[in-house]
């Protein structure tokens, strides 16, 4: 039963393993509270400068605007330091696949020889019984092989709709 239910999810977390990752990427990605207040500020100045008169409090309105400018370049140089590098990003999306796939191969080599479930004997799967059971010598028994391979096109299918 263990190898049914492992088996399932790592034919469905192979397909989402994109989505998962986009997840991990946000969250490691996220605002720090440097930024928020960053943010913050510059909005409340942004505000105050709106209510200003360009041609009537101009000193006020360009001293505003510097300093807007001076939070801009704050906020650029956090932003910066906070976002990963292209190889983070790469290694991220890879790593989920990579991980999730060793760990299918391991499954696939270690339990080639036990079936995931065995069909009852009044379904005949004669045509298919050797492709479905490949490495087993069991009658109507469902492979590992054959039951990721079923479980990760059922996950594909489900996505592209």
């Amino acid at each position: 039963m263990h190898l049914l239910i492992i088996s399932t999810l790592l034919g469905f977390l192979i397909v989402y393993s994109k989505s998962l990752s986009k997840l991990v990427l946000k969250w490691f990605n996220r605002m720090t509270k440097e930024e928020k207040t960053l943010l913050d500020n510059k909005n409340k100045l942004k505000e105050e400068q709106s209510e200003l008169s360009t041609v009537r409090d101009f000193v006020k309105f360009s001293l505003l605007q510097r300093k807007i400018n001076v939070l801009d370049e704050k906020l650029e140089e956090a932003r910066t330091k906070r976002t990963s590098s292209f190889m983070f990003n790469v290694g991220v999306n890879y790593g989920f696949r990579t991980i999730i796939s060793v760990f299918m191969l391991f499954l696939s080599v270690y339990y080639r020889k036990e079936p995931v479930f065995i069909v009852d004997s009044k379904y005949d799967l004669f045509p298919f019984t050797g492709l479905i059971s490949f490495p087993n010598d069991y009658v109507n028994a469902v492979s590992v092989h054959f039951w990721m391979i079923c479980c990760s096109s059922v996950a594909r299918l489900i996505q592209n709709k």
